[in-house]
Order: structure tokens, then C-alpha cells, then sequence
């Protein structure tokens, strides 16, 4: 055994671990797990499951393959920025045929042979559209209690917006649309529609079902604890998210988060099993190493911003380097969507805070 497990720094990050997952697990309701049982579930890296037996959509977006064929399932496909990735549509007509530009669509485990577009004598275009969720304060602290009438969690609104560049197109490279090459979460439809159709905007709740069976595009900016939280950018401020019973929880899902679930996200998809917690708890989770005292304050990217109520993380170190300054990014989430913006912008910044650092 690792001395400093049990000895020095290390027993005494260990033990504040092990508070706080007692507290978090309190608060939730649930026994303490006995000695040797899973404490809470790794972290959900997919929507839903693959079932190669079930229909699948007649129309939809897959990846293209290094071999030149399309590969539809209803993961999520997570890229780096400036990855190279493009998508491409597959259409299935009422007979069982296949239309798409590429010859060989694997779809949902399922090799088709597809036949190209131009070949199709059925007349339409391609719409494609980008489900956005609504800035708003969605709130699950009363509808998720035990014994409440309503509907837990809060639905959220979407607004279905049609990214008319794309009309009629059959394969998008990511890079050239900037509309899907901004960092945060897309959640993409296509509809097959008569030329004449006028362009496609919708505004309406959707059901989780809806939501998984949108296309899943997830951009961050690098593999660091802070390039998985620009994941988030984009989501709904949903004040306590929750697990939802055979899905998974909702910061997970990228489908909202509050403050501490943001800076919660970034060490899950790190591969760390931390739970889910109130701002409280975070303190045992993370050293305090200063404060808003301090005429310099000494920073790193990644550090957290905890004022008690709220919490942030330091994204971006800008100049003069090392110490905290008016033009640092700060990525948050605080009503509305979580976003990134410079220290100055914070609308709590004047309340007094404590530097926490992994």
C-alpha cells in the first residue's frame, strides 16, 4: 500500500474524499454502501442502447469512416477542436432500399449497400436543423422532492432552428460550418422535405426519447479537466439535475447542469469517480490555496472560484500571467447557458471567494 494513502497529504485528501461522498449520499437519502460495493456508477459516456433488432429512422447523420463508408448509431461522437470529422445522411425508402452518397452505411451494427441520391426519382431536399435549448432557469428542486405531483425533472425548451447553408446537403465537413464547430454539446436532426417548404424553426419541450434519438455531437477543447467542461458550454442552468432512472444523470447526458455539477463534469470525464454534490461538500474535494484577500492571487487554469453560493472555474490564464486578473476566462453556469467569459463579466464577482485547486 502507497504510505501516503494513509499518512501526510495524501490520508488527509482521502479522508475529505470519503466525507464528502458520505455527506453527498446523506443528502441524496441512500445508505452508506458497505465495504467493497460500487459507490455510484462511472460516468455515462452514451444515450440510450444500440438494439441492431429494432427499426431504424428513415432518415439520418452518421460519421464518415477513414474507408469511405457511413457509420450511423445512436452514440454520442465526442471530437477534439479541429478535429477532421464529417457526417454524411442516409435516407431508406418504403421498400427497403438505401439512399445516401456513400455505398456502404453501417447502420445501428447493420451493413446496407446504398444507392446515390442522384439515382432517386422521389423529389425533396434535406433540411438540417439544430434542437438549441432555451435560456432558462429550470429548477428541480420541488418537482424531484419525495411525495411531489409534478414532473421530475423540469422539461426543458428547445428551439429547433434550420441551418439553411446546409439545404439539400448530403455530407458536411465540421470544420466549414462554424454553426457546429463551436465547443459545447449539438443536437442535430435531418427531415427530408419538398423544395418549397419554408424554413423549418420549431419552439417546444422535448421528451427524453425526442433527445436521444437527435444526432449527438460533442465538441470540447483538448483532453485537459478543462476542455471536457467546454462540453457544457451552450447547456440550460437546471438547478439540482438529477439521475433519471435508466438514462443516467442529466449533467452526464449534457443535458444541464448548475454550478457545482459543471465543475463536477470536467473530473467524471476525466475517468474520476467523484459524485455529484452541493457546493458545500466541494470544499472537502479540493484545497483551498487563497482568496479574494489577496491583492495577487496566484492561479492556474483549473482552479476553482468558490463563493459560497456559486462556484467557477478558471478556464483561461490570459496576461499578466500567474496571477488573477480582470481579462481571465471563467467558464460558469449562473441562469441561463453555461458559458466562457472574462473575469470582469461575472455578475457575482464582487462577493468574496475562495481559490480551490485539485
Amino acid at each position: 500500500m502507497d504510505i501516503n494513502l494513509v499518512t501526510g497529504q495524501g490520508g488527509i485528501r482521502l479522508a475529505r474524499w470519503l466525507l464528502a461522498v458520505a455527506i453527498t449520499w446523506t443528502m441524496l437519502g441512500k445508505p452508506i454502501p458497505a465495504r467493497g460495493e460500487p459507490i455510484f456508477t462511472e460516468v455515462a459516456q452514451t444515450v440510450g442502447s444500440e438494439d441492431p433488432e429494432g427499426p431504424a429512422q428513415p432518415l439520418g447523420i452518421g460519421v464518415v469512416q477513414p474507408d469511405g463508408s457511413l457509420e450511423v448509431s445512436n452514440q454520442p461522437v465526442f471530437v477534439r477542436h479541429g478535429d477532421s470529422i464529417r457526417l454524411g445522411v442516409y435516407r431508406l425508402g418504403e421498400e427497403g432500399g438505401c439512399l445516401s452518397p456513400f455505398e456502404v452505411v453501417e447502420l445501428y451494427g447493420r451493413r446496407r449497400l446504398c444507392s446515390p441520391p442522384e439515382e432517386s426519382e422521389v423529389s425533396g431536399t434535406i433540411r438540417w436543423l439544430e434542437w438549441r435549448p432555451m435560456a432558462r432557469d429550470y429548477d428541480n428542486s420541488e418537482r424531484c422532492r419525495p411525495g411531489s405531483d409534478l414532473e421530475c425533472p423540469q422539461p426543458i425548451e428547445y428551439r429547433a432552428v434550420e441551418l439553411v447553408a446546409l439545404r439539400d446537403r448530403w455530407t458536411v465537413a465540421l470544420t466549414s460550418v462554424p454553426t457546429l464547430s463551436g465547443l459545447g454539446t449539438h443536437r442535430l436532426e435531418v427531415r427530408w422535405m419538398e423544395a418549397n417548404h419554408p424554413v423549418i424553426e420549431e419552439l417546444r419541450t422535448l421528451s427524453l426519447d425526442e433527445i436521444t434519438r437527435l444526432f449527438e455531437l460533442v465538441l470540447r477543447r483538448d483532453d485537459t479537466y478543462v476542455g471536457y467542461l467546454t462540453e457544457l458550454l451552450g447547456l440550460p442552468f437546471v438547478y439540482w439535475p438529477v439521475e433519471i432512472e435508466g438514462a443516467g444523470h442529466q449533467t452526464d447526458l449534457r443535458l444541464g447542469a448548475d454550478c457545482v455539477a459543471l465543475v463536477i463534469y470536467g473530473r467524471r470525464r476525466l475517468g474520476e469517480r467523484l459524485p455529484y454534490l452541493a457546493p458545500p461538500a466541494l470544499r472537502r474535494l479540493a484545497w483551498r490555496v487563497g482568496g479574494s484577500q489577496e491583492e495577487k492571487l496566484a492561479i492556474r487554469p483549473g482552479d476553482i472560484l468558490h463563493f459560497g453560493f456559486q462556484t467557477a472555474v478558471i478556464s483561461r490564464d490570459n496576461e499578466p500571467e500567474g496571477q488573477l486578473n480582470e481579462e481571465d476566462l471563467i467558464i460558469h453556469t449562473y441562469h441561463g447557458l453555461a458559458e466562457e467569459v472574462p473575469f470582469h463579466q461575472l455578475p457575482y464577482r464582487q462577493h468574496p471567494f475562495d481559490l480551490l485547486r485539485w
